[in-house]
């Protein structure tokens, strides 16, 4: 069933190519902060009732607003995927299992089955993003700053995804106090995709609260410059 493949490399467990290029686009808008990531990954879920990820997906983009009005939805959306998910699907079965410990309350288990996933797939973005927001909402920057490191031999230019990454890094090395790694990969990150909000608001943090200091000019003209294409390519907010 899993002929398609993200643009990582990894599986898609959907023998629909048009739900595939719709999960593929849900996924890089999520992990990018596009506003039209749901209305892709509806598109997927659409275009093949079976097909996991996106039903994942789409939960997990609930489940970080943290509000309680989205509860049902996210455990409709887990119900479904129980019932649609094949087992071999290692990275479904596991953003399954982190979604329903997320959902208890029992964050150290959530992020600890993420971290088995990045254990096998390094280069998985949606799970490094997913991880970076369920550990820093759990206070635990030492560890987001850990898994996002070890991953780091596995990235390159030649990755897709390779500036979005980029920015994972530096946010978990800014939240652990590593400023001068955080600045490095935010200053790359947004070089390599001027729009990459979340490198810009990395850097934002550490220019801020930390180091640089917005009085330098340099440092206010890089921030406003990454930040400008940002809002005009039909992004959410960081």
């Amino acid at each position: 069933m899993h002929q398609a493949v993200d643009p990582r490399g990894h599986a898609l467990w959907t023998a629909s190519e048009a739900a595939a290029r719709a999960c593929n686009a849900g996924v890089e808008g999520y992990t990018e902060f596009r506003a039209d990531t749901m209305e892709y990954l509806d598109a997927a879920i659409a275009a093949d009732a079976d097909f996991a990820l996106p039903k994942l997906v789409k939960a997990w983009v609930l489940h970080a607003a943290r509000d309680w009005k989205h509860a049902t939805t996210i455990e409709r959306l887990a119900d479904d995927v129980e019932r649609c998910v094949d087992p071999c699907d290692d990275r479904a079965v596991d953003y399954l299992a982190s979604l329903r410990f997320a959902g208890e309350g029992r964050g150290v288990e959530s992020a600890t089955t993420l971290e088995g996933l990045l254990d096998r797939h390094p280069t998985d973005l949606l799970a490094h993003r997913v991880l970076q927001f369920e550990l820093f909402w759990n206070g635990r920057a030492d560890w987001m700053c850990d898994i996002v490191e070890r991953a780091a031999s596995h990235w390159d230019g030649t990755v897709p995804g390779y500036a979005t990454y980029l920015s994972c890094r530096a946010f978990s090395n800014e939240e652990a106090g590593r400023y001068e790694a955080a600045e490095r990969c935010a200053r790359t990150a947004v070089e390599l995709d001027a729009a990459n909000v979340w490198g810009a608001h990395a850097f934002a943090h550490v220019a801020l609260m930390h180091r640089i200091g917005f009085d330098r000019v340099e440092s206010r003209s890089f921030y406003c410059d990454a930040m400008a294409p940002a809002q005009s390519a039909h992004r959410l907010p960081a």
